[in-house]
């Protein structure tokens, strides 16, 4: 790190790349203050070089979102989330599958908080997308029905949760 700050600077992207990476390793370790410090280094070169509206803006602003959901600091979570999300609308449209990540994202913390009705909201609209660019077989799609269902579940409204349950089984069942 110490030799890239010397011949690129301190404001380069490949710095930034670095930061990302380091944050990475400490949101994966669980060190979130340490992880938040470094993800936020990343972000600050990136809004003077890149803009505020480019995607890999956006992605330092999912990472952040990461580290607070991971804190129980939902509502701050939400902030970096949505804050992702409304880059990733202007940049890639609304059908783009990191759309649906966002989606699926803010879904979870409203899930943590116990808003299920919310939580619903977003998983369902990270399903539509995921069907439309990803195929009905996708494996990814599990993740959505499992979170649906789970959330119904949550919710005592079983019936729609087995069926959650069941269509993504369906998936696993063919290899997805």
């Amino acid at each position: 790190m110490n030799i890239r700050l010397k011949t690129l600077g301190e404001e380069h992207i490949e710095i930034a790349n670095s930061y990302n990476h380091i944050g990475l390793v400490w949101n994966t370790k669980g060190e979130y203050d340490k992880a938040l410090e470094f993800y936020q280094k990343c972000l600050d070169i990136e809004l003077k070089t890149l803009g505020p509206e480019h995607p890999d803006v956006a992605t330092s602003y999912n990472n952040l979102g990461s580290v607070w959901d991971n804190k129980g600091e939902y509502d701050k979570a939400l902030k970096f989330y949505q804050k992702c999300l409304d880059i990733r609308l202007k940049t890639l449209g609304e059908e783009h599958i990191e759309i649906a990540n966002s989606y699926n994202n803010i879904g979870l913390v409203w899930d943590s908080k116990g808003e299920y009705d919310k939580a619903l909201e977003f998983y369902q609209k990270c399903l539509d997308i995921e069907l439309k660019t990803l195929g009905k077989e996708h494996p990814d799609i599990n993740f959505s029905y499992f979170n649906i269902g789970l959330c119904h579940q949550n919710m005592g409204v079983f019936k729609l949760a087995i069926q959650a349950y069941k269509n993504g089984f369906k998936i696993s069942k063919k290899g997805g």
